[in-house]
């Protein structure tokens, strides 16, 4: 088990598990290397990616926190059970196998406004709590949007569900542009504030712009994908940048997935190794390592 804290499990990929079984695996994995953390949302994998952690949970849930979003739902699921839905995933995925193509690198822009109104906001909590099988969720998150684009009604539906306790804390994920360039808009009632952070996205002094909320940092190991890497260090490479991550955000969280047991139990390795080195110590292995 890891002796660095702060790192969380993002639950993205787990619709794309060829079985459910793999899926509850990586999910025990990552909570016996010390995972409390595990965030998804109602989009990941239509609906999916809740319903696995919800089944995971369920007679674990006090000992884990959950962050799940709203507002960005775009999907109405499927009543198929997941270990049914997980393999037919799979046989759709080889019958319309597409080559490969690796995407360029691009900063996410600024949020276009669009309307969330109550009733959305409502049917997706309500959804979200019989999906992840709970009656309360820890962190409940703005998905993709800004303050402003809640009505009235529906702002004052999330207050209340955290004046009554049934949120914990309240958040906006977003990219990171926009809460540099989004100051505008009022974050001052919101708790936690989830954006990209890496040698790709530099978002450090977003913990300087507010330092009266909580920030969880995704996004961390996406360097990985778009630099060169040179030197013996690529195994570790994972566990380094986690663990400068760590260092730089300690008070928050730290969010990375993978589709892979064996990568959280080397991940975290690495992180308990490479978590006493110094910020300049991190940085200077990741320059002479990744370009």
């Amino acid at each position: 088990m890891s002796t660095c804290n702060t790192i969380g499990f993002g639950c993205v990929g787990l619709s794309a598990q060829p079985s459910e079984r793999n899926a509850l695996q990586l999910l025990a994995t990552a909570f016996n290397e010390g995972v409390n953390h595990f965030d998804t949302a109602p989009l990941y994998g239509k609906g999916y990616s809740e319903k696995i952690l919800g089944k995971f949970i369920k007679d674990r849930r006090h000992e884990v926190v959950i962050a799940t979003k709203f507002g960005l739902s775009g999907t109405t699921g499927s009543n198929i059970p997941a270990w049914l839905a997980l393999p037919l995933n799979q046989l759709k995925k080889k019958i319309k196998k597409k080559p490969s193509v690796r995407s360029a690198f691009q900063v996410p822009g600024i949020l276009s406004y669009r309307k969330i109104d109550l009733s959305a906001v409502r049917d997706s909590f309500e959804k979200s709590l019989r999906n992840l099988q709970t009656d309360h969720i820890d962190y409940y998150l703005l998905h993709e949007a800004l303050p402003s684009f809640l009505t009235d009604e529906a702002m004052k539906y999330i207050t209340e569900l955290k004046q009554k306790g049934i949120v914990k804390k309240i958040g906006v994920a977003a990219s990171h542009t926009n809460f540099t360039n989004g100051i505008s808009d009022n974050f001052a009632n919101w708790d936690v504030l989830q954006y990209e952070n890496s040698l790709l996205h530099p978002s450090d002094n977003l913990l300087e712009v507010y330092p009266d909320k909580m920030h969880f940092y995704h996004s961390v190991l996406k360097p990985l994908q778009y630099k060169k890497i040179t030197g013996d260090l690529k195994n570790e490479l994972p566990g380094i940048l986690l663990a400068r991550a760590q260092k730089i955000n300690p008070y928050g969280s730290i969010l990375f997935s993978t589709s892979k047991p064996g990568n959280i139990k080397t991940n975290f390795k690495n992180l308990d190794l490479y978590c006493k080195y110094s910020l300049t110590e991190l940085d200077n292995i990741l320059s002479n390592a990744i370009h």
